[in-house]
């Protein structure tokens, strides 16, 4: 398991756009606005 912090969505989801353009996978499941987490 792998756990990483960022300090907005913005950037999670820039962090992983950026994996998938370099060869990642991006995360399959629906995005999801969970709030609180």
């Amino acid at each position: 398991m792998l756990a990483v912090s960022c300090d907005s969505r913005e950037a999670v989801d820039a962090m992983n756009a950026a994996a998938a353009e370099h060869g990642g996978t991006a995360d399959i499941n629906l995005i999801q606005d969970i709030g609180f987490m």
